[in-house]
C-alpha cells in the first residue's frame, strides 16, 4: 500500500482538530481572508477613480502600499468630494475598515491557540520576554464571533465594490448602507480591542 508522505508526516486532520479548525470555523476564517484580499484590490480602484487617474502605463502611488496606507489615501480623497453624503459614506467606510483589518491581521499573522471551542489569535506575543517592534494584540472567538467578523467584511466588500463601479457614489448613500457600516464598525472595533468577545454584547 502506497502512503502519501505528506499525510503520514503532516497529519493535517489531526492538526486541524488540535487547533480548533472545525469545518464552520475554517470556512469563516477563509471567507474573512478572501474578502479582505478583495477589499484591498477594490480600495486601490476606488482611489484611482476619485483621483481621476488612468493607471495604464504608469506606476500609481497605491502600488505595493499596505492596506493601512490605502485607507489613509481613501480618507483623503473622500474628504475632497463635493457631496456631503459621499464624504460621510467614505469616512464611515474607512472608520469601519481600520478595526476590521486589525482583526484580519490578527487572524492571518497571529499564533493560534485553541481554548475550548474558541481560538485565540496572538500577534506579536512576547512569551520569552523578548522585545518586539510592534505591540502585541489578539483576537479571541469561536465560529459565532468569526461569523460576525465575516459579516462585517462582507459589508465592507459590497460597498467598496459599489464605489469602484462606473456609477455615481450618491446611489450608495442610503440609511441602510449607513446602518450596516456603523454596525460593522462597532463589531470589528469590539473584536479588535484585545477583549474576549464571548463576554461582549455580540
Amino acid at each position: 500500500m502506497v502512503t502519501n508522505p505528506m499525510l503520514s508526516v503532516g497529519r493535517p486532520d489531526e492538526l486541524e482538530q488540535a487547533l480548533g479548525l472545525d469545518p464552520i470555523t475554517s470556512m469563516r476564517i477563509a471567507a474573512i481572508v478572501v474578502f479582505a484580499a478583495r477589499i484591498e484590490f477594490q480600495v486601490e480602484q476606488v482611489i484611482w477613480k476619485l483621483q481621476g487617474l488612468d493607471p495604464k502605463g504608469v506606476r500609481p502611488k497605491t502600488d505595493a502600499a499596505p492596506i493601512s496606507e490605502l485607507i489613509k489615501m481613501l480618507t483623503i480623497e473622500g474628504g475632497k468630494q463635493a457631496t456631503p453624503a459621499v464624504r460621510e459614506l467614505i469616512e464611515l467606510w474607512c472608520a469601519a475598515a481600520v478595526p476590521a483589518f486589525e482583526c484580519r491581521h490578527n487572524i492571518s499573522h497571529g499564533v493560534s491557540v485553541r481554548l475550548g471551542s474558541a481560538i485565540n489569535f496572538l500577534r506579536n506575543p512576547r512569551w520569552s520576554g523578548e522585545e518586539r517592534k510592534r505591540d502585541p494584540s489578539s483576537l479571541w472567538g469561536g465560529s459565532e464571533e468569526l461569523s460576525l467578523i465575516r459579516d462585517a467584511f462582507a459589508v465592507l466588500l459590497r460597498i467598496i465594490a459599489g464605489m469602484s463601479a462606473d456609477k455615481p457614489l450618491e446611489r450608495l448613500c442610503t440609511p441602510e448602507v449607513t446602518k450596516a457600516l456603523r454596525t460593522a464598525r462597532s463589531v470589528t472595533g469590539e473584536f479588535s480591542s484585545n477583549h474576549n468577545p464571548s463576554f461582549e454584547k455580540y
